[in-house]
């Protein structure tokens, strides 16, 4: 750790899983030898809540491996998985190749997909035995606090869709990495979660955003666009969004 000119206001703790605070610190690093496969979570904390400024920065290590740089842009704080399974995070999510059927065996598993086609998908556990749910996000944060059990900074987002499991259509861009978590209730403890996408084709509809039959979830053109001013426009609101006041 390389600290600011208010070192005063740098505090850190490292946890085991289960939340208990095996070493801490102030404005200084620290080492400390621990079981193989032990997951911990670093947490870090500005007091004046504007992070570490200037040069300041800090390096994770794992067996002499650098995991995580932060340039100390973190606001009040931050907080990092370390040595966790695969899926344990965003940070950590478990890579898909493609498309088809794939298992959850985290009770909160994430799953990062890079997008093969422009349209719309298919994300469903349905035909579980389990009450589940489905989020999808188009960023990973490495502060754990922006993600909750709500549909805060999703996307999409799909509870008991089909009966108690979940079914999203998503419209993904190519190329685009894409965030599934696929999480549980208390009944899915323990229990392996079969869940399944798939690509259903284009959206197709007018992408001519001057017109007035623009469809904004449209990915292919399908020559509908009308121009303002032809009997086929219903008439619309004469409203104007202001962007700066919304």
């Amino acid at each position: 750790m390389v600290p600011d000119a208010y070192p005063w206001e740098t505090t850190w703790s490292l946890m085991d899983e289960d939340g208990v605070v095996i070493l801490s610190g102030e404005a200084e690093g620290a080492g400390i030898c621990f079981p193989a496969g032990m997951c911990l979570n670093f947490q870090i904390n500005d007091s004046d809540g504007d992070g570490m400024l200037g040069e300041s920065y800090y390096k994770l290590f794992v067996d002499g491996e650098e995991l995580y740089y932060s340039n100390g842009n973190f606001g009040s704080g931050e907080n990092i998985n370390l040595n966790c399974p695969s899926g344990y995070d965003c940070t950590t999510a478990t890579e898909i190749d493609g498309l088809g059927v794939y298992t959850a065996t985290l009770d909160d598993h994430w799953f990062v997909y890079e997008a093969e086609y422009t349209g719309q998908y298919q994300i469903s556990t349905c035909g579980g035995d389990c009450n589940t749910i489905l989020y999808l996000y188009d960023v990973c944060s490495a502060n754990n606090d922006t993600y909750d059990d709500t549909n805060i900074a999703t996307i999409y987002f799909s509870d008991d869709e089909c009966g108690v499991q979940s079914e999203m259509y998503p419209i993904l861009e190519t190329g685009t990495s894409y965030y599934i978590r696929v999480s549980g209730y208390s009944d899915c403890d323990a229990a392996d979660i079969n869940w399944e996408i798939s690509y259903s084709g284009p959206v197709f509809g007018c992408t001519l955003e001057t017109a007035c039959n623009f469809n904004p979830l449209a990915t292919m053109d399908d020559g509908s666009c009308l121009v303002w001013g032809d009997p086929g426009c219903d008439g619309g609101p004469d409203l104007h969004v202001l962007e700066d006041v919304l």
